[in-house]
């Protein structure tokens, strides 16, 4: 009878102790998400030896979807323009032997420039299309 009592309080008071385990832990990993996850690195400080000098870093946000989809669209186009401009330095020095070849080349390249384009407004177009979508609290956020 005492055992059986024993056993039951003990079994409430592991309920007791893993319910308030499981709440810490949920608040934890809310505050972690809430303002560590949003950060690229931690702040940390370097400390000399001899003399009493420190280097501390920053902490650093990650950027935004929008603001890393922004990077990528404006590579794109200067790929495109340094591409460009290649082209035209290597007209430049080619023999008139070679020009036909080289016009074939460079209707190729001009295609594939147009569908680099193509594809880079097509991007940006969903872009613009998912900043349309966002709430005006996701918008302030960022």
């Amino acid at each position: 009878m005492l055992f059986d009592r024993n056993e039951t309080k003990i079994e409430e008071t592991k309920k007791e102790v893993a319910w308030g385990i499981e709440f810490h832990t949920v608040n934890l990993n809310k505050l972690k998400n809430k303002f560590y996850d949003l950060l690229e690195f931690e702040k940390f400080t370097v400390k000399s030896i001899w003399n009493e000098s420190y280097v501390t870093t920053f902490r650093v946000k990650k950027m935004s979807e929008f603001l890393q989809g922004n990077i990528e669209s404006f590579k794109q186009m200067l790929e495109n323009e340094i591409i460009g401009k290649d082209n035209d330095e290597d007209e430049e020095f080619n023999d008139e032997d070679d020009e036909k070849d080289n016009k074939q080349d460079n209707e190729k390249q001009k295609e594939k420039e147009k569908a680099a384009a193509i594809a880079a407004k097509q991007k940006a177009a969903q872009q613009a299309a998912l900043n349309a979508k966002k709430t005006e609290g996701e918008k302030k956020r960022e």
